[in-house]
């Protein structure tokens, strides 16, 4: 596994065109691979959006190893599987909620990381769109493919 630790149980490797995302505890060495230019990042907190009118709320899943508040949000232009989870990870409450719930794509994960700031700062700088309306972010993604 490649990258860099982010936070809580979430490693991030970013380069030109590739955004790989490793959550280990639940997915071994398997990343999530991502296109940035199908990526934005939000902060949690600086969320400020009304319902998108005609849009489903966003199936986000948590992606944290200790109780607490979540801090950032990356969401995708469309909806995404989860890798396959690692089969000693299945034993956990986690692990067996993912495994169970593989076959649902999901919008997009929120997750805590150590240093939000810099964390946004890299993803952008490779690409990866800053915004403060994630739903209305992807509902215009998905209305413009």
């Amino acid at each position: 596994m490649s990258g860099d630790p982010v936070g809580d149980a979430v490693w991030i490797a970013v380069s030109s065109g590739a955004v790989r995302v490793f959550v280990p505890r639940l997915f071994g060495d398997q990343p999530l691979n991502l296109s940035p230019a199908e990526l934005a990042i939000s902060w949690a907190q600086e969320i400020n959006e009304p319902a998108v009118p005609g849009a489903a709320p966003l199936a986000v899943a948590l992606i944290v190893k200790r109780q607490g508040p979540v801090n950032l949000l990356l969401v995708h232009s469309e909806p995404k599987l989860f890798p396959p989870v690692w089969p000693r990870a299945r034993l956990t409450v986690d692990g067996f909620l993912f495994h169970r719930n593989r076959d649902r794509p999901h919008d997009g994960f929120a997750f805590f990381a150590d240093d939000p700031d810099g964390t946004i700062e890299l993803l952008t700088q490779h690409g990866v769109e800053a915004t403060q309306a994630p739903a209305a972010w992807v509902a215009e993604q998905r209305r413009s493919t």
